[in-house]
């Protein structure tokens, strides 16, 4: 009887080499993606021998601007019930790209060989090219290998760099991409706008996940009162300087605005802080305290405006982050979020600096119990709704049913 064999693709940070990745590390790690394959695999532990194995090289900073490190060494691992491997790859601006895609063909030509009579899936993590070249390659060599792809984000808005080289280099890769995507088989996709985007509606299967979150403890800590926490990107495009306008303009001194994270814009925020004294700035922070601040806020905000087109093809992770922890999220209506959410989330209605701030003023001065029981409402719908063992089984359901 063929079994059903299923290789995953990925680029997180595993475990076991988190620490030694956040040592090397000079600049900020991005935990979105990260953190979406974590959850993702740990649902999929849930559904014994679905996965059958991992192949994984982790996205990390260049050598030697952005890692201390020129080559990243090979490791094996356990993902819960699941083998793995990290590929070893050299670390090196613009030669890893073409590194990392040799490391995974070599490790999934084995894992095809080897499973050449079972039925073959490989659930790729993004269109990255490296990545997707190598399942291509394997699909080449056995044309019955069927690949399917989650899409995060579509390339063109993958690079937020300002520099013409960067842009240039880009706009290269993101046509060659276009020319790899045809070969993908199925899609899992974060909104459902992307379907149009990539000329699959009605021509491929696909299925919308628009997000993923893994239950995790949180520490019961004091809230503070009138605090407002922003973790993430630091990135005007996320309308991070409309939202310290907005905040600079609230009278009141007994309000806080944290924010954490880095990106292009953080001159900006440094700025901010030597500006006014109510604002802290925390820099990269480890998942575990983020979830403590997220916890101790009196609001969570998510800046970004919903009228750039790329909000049609991004479901923010923060978003379910954000909700899952009790604590009411503000932000503005996103074209990529489906309608179910809005019962759950404070929506700014119009995009005027005046607005914002009012909406932040009116909501932190509400009673403790109300906001508790909004962000609980929250809360619930994420965990009844949305967890890693939720929507890992659309995917396991999805892909039986495609490939009976």
């Amino acid at each position: 009887i063929m079994e059903k064999k299923r290789l995953f693709i990925g680029s997180f940070i595993e475990n076991n080499r988190s620490d030694e990745v956040w040592k090397n590390s000079k600049t900020g790690l991005v935990f979105s993606g990260d953190l979406f394959q974590k959850s993702l695999l740990n649902g999929f532990n849930n559904y014994p021998h679905f996965i059958d194995y991992i192949i994984n090289a982790p996205s990390i900073g260049s050598f030697p601007l952005r890692y201390k490190k020129m080559y990243f060494p090979i490791s094996h691992f356990e993902f819960g019930s699941i083998d793995g491997v990290n590929c070893g790859f050299m670390n090196f601006t613009y030669f890893k790209k073409y590194d990392i895609y040799l490391s995974i063909k070599r490790k999934a030509l084995v894992w095809a060989k080897k499973n050449i009579n079972n039925e073959r899936t490989i659930i790729l993590y993004s269109l990255l090219e490296p990545y997707l070249k190598a399942a291509i390659a394997v699909k080449n060599k056995y044309p019955d290998t069927h690949i399917c792809c989650i899409v995060l984000d579509l390339p063109e808005f993958f690079n937020d760099s300002k520099s013409l080289l960067s842009g240039y280099l880009s706009k290269r890769g993101n046509k060659r991409i276009n020319y790899l995507t045809p070969n993908i088989d199925s899609f899992i996709l974060l909104t459902e706008h992307m379907a149009n985007a990539l000329n699959i509606q009605g021509v491929k299967p696909w299925i919308l996940i628009e997000g993923i979150y893994l239950p995790r403890s949180r520490n019961s800590v004091e809230k503070e009162k009138k605090t407002i926490l922003y973790t993430g990107k630091l990135d005007r495009r996320f309308g991070i300087t409309e939202m310290i306008d907005a905040f600079i303009s609230i009278p009141d001194k007994d309000y806080r605005l944290w924010i954490c994270g880095d990106g292009s814009d953080r001159i900006e925020v440094e700025k901010a802080v030597k500006q006014d004294n109510r604002i802290i700035y925390f820099g990269v922070v480890k998942q575990e305290q983020v979830l403590d601040m997220q916890t101790k806020a009196t609001l969570l905000i998510n800046p970004r405006k919903g009228d750039d087109e790329y909000t049609k093809y991004s479901f923010p992770s923060k978003t379910m982050e954000y909700m899952a922890s009790g604590t009411p999220t503000v932000m503005y209506k996103l074209q990529g979020i489906p309608e179910e959410y809005n019962n759950y989330l404070i929506i700014v209605p119009d995009n005027k600096k005046e607005t914002l701030k009012n909406t932040l003023m009116k909501w932190c001065s509400k009673d403790q119990m109300e906001l508790d029981q909004f962000g609980e409402y929250a809360k619930k719908f994420i965990l009844n709704k949305k967890t890693a063992t939720i929507q890992s089984g659309k995917i396991v359901d999805f892909l039986n049913l495609i490939r009976k």
